[in-house]
């Protein structure tokens, strides 16, 4: 299976450069169906032009990112050597005890970024494919022919993609 995460370019770039072999993420429910062996492709900022393919080679659930950083090297998940590992800027401390926390331990297979000796057809075409899938273009497709409506119209948006399907709504 294949599954599709969007990254910081910081966290990406260490991917690229083989610094960075686990990434981090709440166990909820998109990450609940990760398995060894799935692959992943990461989106620089959801770039479709610029992204990692990875095989994910061993999964580590734990209760916290505390108790996850006692079995994987915070140097693995792209922390430096001095640095405090914490992953307070990207999720709640409520979030991670409602729903615990994944290491997903990662090999890179393919850089396909728009700069790198990789770039070819192949990749343009993949790259449209990425991009029809990205959540910002299936909104707007999906609202092309909605009908004009008068009075209060409230829009939700929920998940890790929410920020992009909103803007693009």
């Amino acid at each position: 299976m294949t599954h599709f995460m969007n990254l910081r370019k910081s966290p990406f770039e260490s991917i690229r450069k083989g610094e960075k072999t686990v990434e981090l993420r709440l166990y909820d429910e998109k990450r609940k169906k990760i398995r060894v062996g799935d692959e992943i492709v990461f989106l620089q900022d959801g770039n479709a032009g610029r992204y990692l393919l990875c095989a994910v080679t061993e999964l580590h659930r734990a209760a916290s990112f505390e108790a996850l950083f006692e079995v994987v090297r915070p140097a693995a998940c792209g922390f430096g050597v001095e640095e405090e590992p914490s992953m307070k800027g990207y999720y709640s401390r409520e979030e991670e005890q409602a729903q615990g926390v994944l290491g997903i331990e990662i090999r890179l297979l393919h850089d396909f970024c728009e700069d790198s000796a990789m770039a070819s057809d192949g990749t343009a075409v993949l790259s449209a494919a990425l991009h029809a899938a990205m959540p910002d273009t299936a909104v707007k497709k999906a609202l092309e022919n909605l009908p004009e409506t008068e009075g209060k119209l409230l829009l939700v948006a929920v998940g890790k993609a929410a920020w992009q399907m909103a803007k693009a709504a």
